[in-house]
């Protein structure tokens, strides 16, 4: 059953401030304003050195990948020369 392979799979990896700040390359951050789940964004952008958040206003967390902002801003990060190497 699916609740069954769930509890043996293994434990998802722990991402400490310090194992972050390795991380070299560019990264995006896009969160909605009305996020609850992503509330905690300052913490994660404060332990990425390399990363830039984008806020969208009155935006949720299931709405996020379907608004327009949230597409422009992920193309254009995708694009950009210094995100390939």
């Amino acid at each position: 059953s699916a609740v069954a392979a769930v509890l043996r799979r293994p434990a998802n990896p722990v991402f400490t401030p310090q194992r972050l700040r390795q991380v070299k390359m560019p990264i995006l951050l896009v969160n909605g304003a009305a996020d609850p789940v992503a509330a905690r964004v300052e913490q994660l952008l404060a332990a990425l050195p390399t990363a830039q958040l984008h806020v969208l206003p009155g935006v949720g967390h299931f709405d996020l990948p379907v608004q327009p902002e949230f597409q422009r801003l992920a193309i254009a990060f995708l694009t950009r020369e210094d995100t390939l190497s």
